[in-house]
């Protein structure tokens, strides 16, 4: 009768191990998918960074050269207002220096046309790099939370 007592108390003693065992588990194997995600967002973090890093480069680059090819611009139209007050000036009519005159009209419009399609097509960079900034900050933003919430 005692014996088939400690059987029964043995049994019950080994299920509660069994229990305690496979709750010890569960918790280790919660505790390493949450490291695992942690490692993820973490390295997700970084290649954030690194690349609002570079974008931030990039996007001074094209400020400095936009700011750059609109100067040019504006000395370009300035030349160009002059060869046309010159022209003005010295009557289109004549027919010695009129030609020569033309074609560096002709000239510095195409090289004023060429600055401005050149400055359209960066300040169109431009754009885009800031608005990849703006997503890029978002997920930043978004990754630190998540590295917020997993330390806590």
């Amino acid at each position: 009768k005692q014996n088939k007592q400690l059987v029964a108390q043995f049994e019950a003693k080994s299920q509660e191990v069994r229990q305690a065992k496979q709750g010890r588990d569960d918790a280790q194997r919660q505790l390493d998918g949450l490291k695992a995600q942690g490692s993820y967002f973490q390295d997700k973090y970084r290649e954030t960074c690194e690349e609002m890093r570079t974008l931030r480069q990039e996007h001074s680059v094209s400020t400095a050269t936009s700011t750059r090819l609109k100067g040019r611009v504006e000395t370009l139209q300035r030349e160009l207002e002059d060869l046309k007050a010159n022209l003005v000036k010295h009557g289109v009519a004549d027919s010695i220096s009129a030609p020569a005159d033309d074609a560096k009209l002709e000239n510095y419009e195409a090289r004023v046309r060429d600055l401005q399609r050149k400055l359209r097509v960066q300040d169109e960079e431009l754009c885009r790099s800031q608005a990849f900034a703006a997503k890029s900050q978002q997920v930043n933003d978004c990754l630190n939370t998540l590295l917020v919430l997993e330390s806590e």
